[in-house]
């Protein structure tokens, strides 16, 4: 049996390379899946589609309301979007600040606290927040302002494992390093070769290496972890 068979799970972020490759496996696991972004993409066709933009908590809400009425549950929370802009300490506008922190951080937790309202009432649930290596490290591909605000959902998730434990209600983060993805699109050979070479594995990751770790957290196999934040990164960074 698959191990996550027909189980309703929200994938935000969901067009992207990694979220494209979250919903893929997840569906491959046998889960119901919603996905959501601040656009549709055409490659999303055999997936129940729901847009919404995170940085406006009404559209949030109304994500949810969606989901209420067609499924009457969900069993599991994929919080998968992130924008990111470079910059360093002196070059962050005050706008710019809010547009990272308003999709990053706030839209997480707005996702988190919607999908908890429903998991504590079925005592039952998990959630996977998808963070950054630039949350623990920082890095010059990442904006200041991005890499604070996905260490600010690391401390998110801590904090929300403990909140709803006692509901059977896991919380999880993962911290992926440099991944094959069009975010990368900006970084330049230089850049991409000087990374490589403190990546003990030698490459980037691919977004099915990080859909797996998002699948293993969602499933049972699981179910005695709440409150980590797993790094997937070929060794760049070791704990």
């Amino acid at each position: 049996m698959a191990k996550l068979n027909e189980l309703v799970i929200v994938v935000s972020g969901a067009t992207g390379g990694i979220g494209q490759a979250i919903v893929k496996r997840l569906q491959e696991e046998g889960a119901v899946v919603v996905a959501t972004d601040v656009t549709a993409s055409p490659q999303e066709t055999n997936v129940e589609f729901i847009q919404a933009d995170l940085a406006r908590p009404e559209e949030i809400r109304a994500l949810f309301q969606r989901v209420d009425e067609k499924y009457g549950r969900i069993d599991g929370l994929v919080n998968n979007a992130g924008v990111n802009r470079r910059a360093t300490t002196m070059d962050v506008t005050v706008e710019e600040w809010d547009f990272i922190m308003d999709v990053n951080l706030r839209g997480t937790f707005f996702m988190c606290q919607e999908a908890c309202r429903r998991m504590i009432q079925q005592k039952r649930g998990a959630i996977v927040n998808i963070a950054s290596s630039a949350a623990k490290v920082g890095g010059k591909i990442a904006g200041i302002h991005y890499s604070i605000a996905k260490a600010g959902v690391n401390a998110m998730t801590m904090l929300i494992a403990k909140d709803m434990a006692a509901h059977g209600i896991r919380v999880n983060s993962i911290c992926p390093g440099p991944i094959d993805t069009p975010f990368h699109s900006e970084t330049t050979d230089a850049e991409r070769e000087r990374a490589i070479q403190n990546i003990p594995l030698g490459r980037f990751g691919k977004p099915e290496e990080i859909a797996a770790v998002v699948s293993f957290l969602l499933s049972e196999d699981a179910s005695y972890m709440t409150g980590e934040i797993l790094d997937v990164n070929g060794g760049l960074i070791m704990d």
